[in-house]
């Protein structure tokens, strides 16, 4: 039986214990190795966030981050991202969510599982035909993921936190996910580290005590301009006691315009392991499957120059439409009109004038054909 499987005595998690002081010598015996519990994704046993500003995807990721560990299958199902103990190993994973709807946050796990093989009700399924006829049936236990869901859930609650001890003790889940935590803060001051921080307290004690993670979804109140050397955690949302108390973090920002985009970078943190490569993921429409695709960053400068030079062409379309939109009006109001009155009444030079008038005549808007006076245009 593995040690988070063995049942604790609960002592409270409040309950104050004088501190154990241990000799250097027999603290530096024991030096714990780094483990993964997805791999370069999140750390065993340590707490942290998944950060960053409003519809960049933070509760789809967190959520893809409960189906790995649960399932004991690879984050975003990319090979890279691989669960860090022998694959389809289940864990419990407990998720305490106070912003999205019943029906939302159904429909996303349900998406989730599916990319990864799961119904939507979280059974493993395989195909089979007996007697000819095409069967489908659950192989395995459903996936182990506990939601408690629009519940008034509190850190500032001396009752939540008995309650949610309690609920860690029965289910021993390797992972606590609480969504978001902004709604979560009750009546203390989050601009406040002396409160911030005795808020946090008993979720490491929680830690400490039932060996299992804790990841925050949590916002960030700006994004740094390009140039400054801010890091990424210096932008979460109130006290910077926050950004001091991770130990594991995923903080995201959107890549341009989220709404045109649907790309995001994240940038990965941890306290016992260092990181600077970037990560950049594209979210293609979700209304039927969930589906990321990790993406390298040239390619994401390229699709970034692409869509300026797009928008350019855009620009310059416009530009020309509105020009052929004046030569139509004047010849419509002043004509038949020479190209000469066009330009002084247009203001335009010379070749401008030739170059736009033509193009109006190309679309069909106007003629302009020989007189005796000259060239005229008109309807």
């Amino acid at each position: 039986m593995d040690k988070w499987e063995e049942k604790a005595p609960r002592e409270g998690v409040q309950t104050w214990t004088a501190p154990t002081v241990t000799s250097a010598i027999d603290f530096l015996a024991t030096q714990p190795e780094v483990r993964w519990m997805v791999k370069d994704i999140w750390m065993e046993d340590t707490v942290g966030m998944f950060s960053g500003p409003p519809k960049v995807f933070k509760s789809w990721l967190s959520l893809d981050l409960i189906v790995s560990v649960a399932s004991g299958t690879a984050f975003m199902g990319h090979p890279k991202f691989k669960w860090g103990r022998p694959q389809d190993d289940r864990h419990n994973v407990l998720m305490i969510q106070e912003e999205d709807p019943h029906i939302v946050l159904a429909s996303r796990l349900g998406r989730i599982l599916t990319s990864r093989g799961f119904d939507a009700g979280g059974y493993k399924e395989s195909k089979a035909k007996v007697k000819g006829r095409s069967l489908t049936l659950k192989v395995s236990d459903p996936v182990p993921i506990y939601i408690v869901n629009a519940s008034g859930f509190s850190l500032n609650s001396a009752d939540y936190i008995e309650w949610l001890e309690e609920t860690i003790d029965d289910l021993r889940p390797r992972l606590v996910v609480l969504d978001p935590l902004i709604v979560m803060l009750g009546s203390i001051d989050e601009f406040k580290a002396g409160e911030v921080t005795g808020l946090l307290r008993p979720i490491k004690l929680l830690r400490d005590r039932y060996d299992c993670s804790f990841c925050i979804v949590h916002h960030t109140h700006r994004i740094s301009t390009k140039g400054t050397a801010q890091r990424a955690g210096e932008e979460l949302y109130a006290s910077i006691a926050f950004h001091a108390w991770l130990e594991s973090a995923i903080h995201i920002r959107p890549v341009g315009d989220i709404d045109e985009t649907r790309t995001v970078e994240l940038k990965r943190e941890f306290k016992a392991a260092a990181f600077s490569e970037k990560l950049y993921v594209h979210f293609p429409d979700m209304d039927k499957e969930y589906l990321p695709e990790l993406k390298s960053h040239k390619e994401i400068q390229e699709t970034t120059a692409k869509r300026k030079e797009s928008k350019r062409d855009e620009t310059r379309s416009a530009k020309l439409d509105e020009d052929i939109a004046r030569v139509y009006t004047l010849v419509k109001q002043e004509g038949p009109i020479s190209g000469k009155d066009i330009q002084e009444q247009l203001e335009w030079g010379k070749q401008k004038r030739i170059k736009l008038v033509k193009e109006t005549v190309g679309r069909g808007h106007i003629m302009y054909e020989g007189s005796t006076t000259g060239r005229i245009a008109k309807l």
